[in-house]
């Protein structure tokens, strides 16, 4: 299962694999607007870029 997650986590865009990343980092709790300042990017920017993460997470 580990191998089928890393593997799916490979195809998505090389933007959302550091947001995610960086979110790892940062732990289990965060909110856009600081990574936003991490990653730094808009909020509206971060936004869409984590949009991609969820509809990925929804298939």
């Amino acid at each position: 299962m580990v191998e089928f997650m890393a593997v799916k986590l490979q195809n998505l865009p090389q933007s959302t694999q550091q947001l995610l990343q960086l979110a790892a980092c940062i732990g289990n709790q965060f909110d856009l607007k600081t990574l936003a300042v991490i990653f730094e990017q808009s909020d509206i920017e971060i936004k869409g870029i984590w949009w991609v993460f969820c509809i990925w997470k929804i298939n």
